[in-house]
């Protein structure tokens, strides 16, 4: 029984270190830029950088200004070297129920459905990875790259 516990405490604490070898092997660079559709900056809006064989995808926030900063481990980090699929998607906020009724359908009380609680800004074709409309290549050094969408 203590061999048994003594072999799951070893495997638990190894786990961790061979999970994180991979992320220093990758080459990231800093990405920032801004999000605008008609001249106007979009707000809320989520960048996404995706390269095949990474581990994970880069995301970023736009601001009110519409600006942007990719983290893929750490704060401001960026993307992976190389060719990314860029996906723009909102940062869609729930709807705040205005009435016991609409709280109740919200939570799926009394049979009804709840209502639809997200607002999309960004046309669907920017979040279509098959698609994949926006492409970019991030090069070593800091990068900037703004995308204007098209309705």
């Amino acid at each position: 029984m203590r061999r048994r516990f003594l072999i799951v405490c070893t495997v638990i604490t190894l786990i961790p270190l061979g999970c994180s070898g991979g992320a220093g092997k990758i080459k990231l660079a800093p990405v920032k830029g801004k999000v605008t559709m008609g001249d106007k900056p979009v707000e809320g809006a989520v960048v996404t950088f995706n390269m095949d064989g990474a581990p994970r995808a880069a995301v970023g926030e736009t601001d009110a200004e519409g600006n942007y900063r990719l983290t893929m481990f750490d704060k401001d980090d960026g993307a992976v070297i190389g060719q990314n699929v860029v996906l723009i998607t909102n940062a869609e906020a729930p709807v705040t129920p205005t009435s016991p009724e609409d709280y109740g359908k919200a939570m799926g009380i009394g049979g009804a459905a709840p209502p639809k609680t997200t607002k999309s800004f960004v046309p669907a074709k920017y979040a279509d990875a098959k698609k994949a409309l926006l492409k970019v290549n991030v090069k070593e050094g800091a990068n900037v790259h703004d995308f204007k969408l098209q309705e």
